[in-house]
């Protein structure tokens, strides 16, 4: 018996073990993500009714760029999670 046919001891990480939690990790991050720029455009969307209401505009300034912040986020993590399944061959 090769070393190849042997079956890895209980509680061991595989490589397998790895790819998968890199795609559930991946996953996770996007959709984080996807309701942070959510909640980020609620704000935004706030922030434009009270400023119409007379509120103080710096409101809609920090709401813009909240909404970007978490824009460019979700874009990085959908790259990252592309570039994931790319390495670990899962489509």
């Amino acid at each position: 018996m090769t070393d190849s046919d042997r079956s890895p001891p209980p509680g061991a990480v595989t490589e397998e073990d790895v790819r998968v939690n890199d795609r559930i990790e991946a996953r996770i991050s996007a959709v984080m993500s996807a309701l942070g720029v959510l909640a980020a455009a609620l704000l935004l969307f706030g922030a434009v009714r009270e400023y119409r209401a007379g509120g103080a505009g710096v409101w809609v300034g920090a709401g813009v760029a909240l909404f970007l912040l978490t824009t460019w986020t979700l874009v990085r993590n959908l790259r990252r999670g592309r570039r994931v399944r790319e390495e670990t061959g899962t489509g």
